[in-house]
């Protein structure tokens, strides 16, 4: 299976030789699939907010031509 970590380290030198290194390495891959969770999220709300703008649209055309042509009718 794929896991997801991350990790900080830093090392401690004598003159230009390293001699103690010392960090840490958590696992973030519960954290990657929430954060990958969260944008399908994102990408399924967007979608609904675009298809109920769409929605409004064409029922703001249909109530316009519904009063036009009912208006039109009456002044004819």
């Amino acid at each position: 299976s794929v896991h997801w970590i991350a990790g900080v380290g830093e090392f401690t030198f004598a003159g230009d030789r390293p001699i103690r290194m010392r960090g840490v390495v958590v696992e973030t891959t519960a954290r990657k699939e929430a954060e990958a969770q969260l944008a399908r999220s994102q990408e399924a709300l967007a979608a609904l907010t675009a298809r109920l703008e769409r929605m409004r649209e064409e029922e703001r055309t249909r109530i316009s031509r519904e009063i036009h042509d009912e208006l039109g009718q009456m002044l004819t």
